[in-house]
């Protein structure tokens, strides 16, 4: 029995190490880069011309879905999008405003648990990374970064 016990800790160990590593963190920061940029490109599009330049303030993400806060001048909104396998970030919807509930992020198909822990990660978010993307600075939260752990 101990060395059924040790060699589940282990196991336990090894996953830890390969799959919650810098290589891990910087796979999502790369996932990070990627909503960002879609974000930016999108607003390009949507905004009026003349409108002050948009750029992404935070960022959260957790397990395939990603919620994006965004400003342009004196407005703001959200955009969700999802990860799908085989094509990448997919955008699900967002607009002007700020999306606060669970329920929100819902009416764009995100799964209640993910949807609770975007928001908790957008609101609550303890220690937030400061990266910079396109000369701005952004707070990117990761909810859940490891997929085993």
């Amino acid at each position: 029995m101990p060395k059924r016990f040790l060699a589940l800790h282990m196991c336990a160990a090894f996953a830890f190490i390969v799959f919650c590593t810098p290589m891990a963190l910087a796979q999502t920061n790369s996932d990070a880069m990627q909503i960002v940029t879609m974000t930016t490109s999108m607003l390009a599009k949507e905004l009026k011309p003349g409108s002050p330049e948009a750029h992404v303030t935070k960022v959260a993400l957790s397990e395939g879905y990603a919620l994006a806060l965004w400003q342009s001048g004196h407005v703001g909104g959200e955009k969700v999008f999802q990860k799908k396998f085989g094509i990448g970030w997919v955008p699900l919807g967002g607009g002007g405003g700020e999306i606060t509930r669970a329920s929100g992020l819902a009416s764009y198909g995100v799964p209640s648990a993910m949807a609770t822990a975007l928001i908790a990660g957008m609101n609550h978010c303890l220690s937030p990374q400061k990266l910079t993307f396109h000369g701005r600075q952004t707070s990117v939260c990761f909810v859940g970064p490891c997929k085993v752990c």
